[in-house]
């Protein structure tokens, strides 16, 4: 099996192929989305919940504790001697020394309980760091088809700005040779100032994409960038999409976890409330110890069974057990609403695939005709058969083709990428 890190670097491995002499730079952006704030604290905190079961593992080994004492002991005796009281004062420097080990042998599930409620809970870190690690990358593979769609939406808004203004130019030539009139001119205008108004929010676009990039990889993005490429390939259906996520899915797997953790702490606390039985043996020491008028030096040496158990705790133990019986039915209620919120999201986001992808063969097919068509147009325009009007309108709906083809493509591989997310498949 491998190591999560493995596993991310090898789905980080194929988001991004570079376009040019790039290819270096861009193959920085798998090391930068290690280094993702989000990713570092998950693993931090599935460290913290493996050591939380070391220490809980630790509670059914024997426990050694050694306490020490030492100081200076200043006293007063009075003592009637022959009818008079007579004073003395006396300086000790009393130290002592106990070792105490001590094995527990019945807890009535507290240890057992607390071992595999940490166990679960360990896992649940696991998961959460897969899931945070599938989120991760999702995101810059979604930053990154935004970055890459709005570069491409900017081009065409740029390129259509640039041939309204040819037309435009053109227009204004004519007019002053007679051969068409103001209106031309005109419209001419109205579409050119169009034509601007959508490169200007192409590159606000573009800017908030790069602002993302910079918010998910932690750098700017590469001056040439490709589209994100799925590591691999989706389920066959729906239905396998649906039993993927919720069979192996990160996701729920880390609230079934949870939910384990906290029937195992229902376990915990009822055993709190019945006996407790363990064997220690204890070895002690001690000079300059007091036994009534004298001071000497003491050794103690035994082995003991105990036994305890709380009769009456003022209904604390009956609260905490109540307490932890609660939380164990919110996390199984908790894990049927996130099993529901993860079929849901598979079958919004196969919906959304098949709809990108039936647009995107849609959209192919009217950029071809688009470019046909303003083709087709143009020649006839130059042949006094169209309006300059017929032209403007055939070069907005050509560009706005192409733009809608950007939009279906980046639609299908976000949707594609989220699926994968929640299968824990990248």
């Amino acid at each position: 099996m491998l190591k999560p890190a493995m596993t991310f670097c090898a789905a980080t491995a194929v988001l991004f192929s570079a376009a040019s002499a790039e290819a270096e730079e861009a193959s920085q952006l798998y090391e930068l989305l290690m280094a993702n704030p989000e990713i570092k604290a998950a693993g931090a905190l599935r460290e913290a919940a493996r050591n939380d079961l070391s220490a809980a593992r630790g509670g059914r080994l024997p426990q050694l504790r050694i306490e020490g004492q030492l100081g200076r002991l200043e006293q007063s005796f009075t003592i009637p001697i022959e009818g008079a009281n007579q004073t003395f004062d006396q300086t000790t420097n009393p130290m002592a020394v106990r070792a105490t080990l001590e094995q527990p042998v019945f807890t009535s599930g507290v240890l057992s309980g607390a071992i595999r409620g940490a166990r679960s809970t360990a896992q649940a870190a696991l998961f959460n760091e897969k899931a945070t690690r599938q989120n991760i990358v999702l995101a810059g593979a979604t930053a990154a088809a935004d970055l890459v769609n709005a570069r491409l939406v900017l081009a065409v808004r740029e390129q259509n700005e640039e041939i309204i203004r040819q037309r435009l130019d053109e227009a204004k030539s004519r007019f002053a040779s007679g051969v068409i009139t103001k209106t031309d001119v005109l419209q001419s205008q109205s579409r050119f100032a169009g034509a601007t108004a959508e490169k200007v929010l192409a590159e606000s676009l573009l800017k908030s994409a790069e602002e993302e990039f910079f918010r998910v990889f932690g750098a700017p993005a590469p001056t040439e960038l490709a589209l994100p490429v799925m590591p691999q390939e989706l389920p066959v259906d729906l239905e396998e999409a649906v039993w993927l996520a919720e069979k192996e899915g990160p996701i729920l797997a880390a609230e079934r976890n949870n939910a384990d953790a906290a029937g195992h702490a229902v376990r915990e606390a009822r055993g709190r409330a019945l006996p407790q039985v363990s064997i220690s043996a204890e070895a002690a020491m001690a000079s300059d110890q007091s036994v009534g008028q004298f001071f000497g030096d003491t050794e103690r040496y035994g082995v003991f069974l105990n036994v305890s158990m709380d009769l009456f705790s003022g209904g604390s133990n009956r609260a905490r057990r109540r307490a932890a019986q609660n939380r164990a039915r919110a996390a199984l209620s908790q894990v049927e609403q996130r099993k529901r919120e993860v079929r849901q999201a598979v079958i919004d986001n196969w919906a959304q695939r098949r709809a990108a992808m039936a647009s995107l063969e849609a959209r192919q097919r009217q950029v071809v005709a688009a470019q046909q068509s303003r083709d087709g147009v143009v020649r006839e325009a130059e042949a006094n058969r169209r309006t300059r009007l017929d032209v403007l309108d055939a070069e907005l709906e050509l560009a706005n083709a192409r733009v809608s083809e950007l939009e279906a493509e980046r639609d299908a591989i976000v949707s594609g990428f989220s699926i994968l997310a929640l299968l824990g498949k990248l």
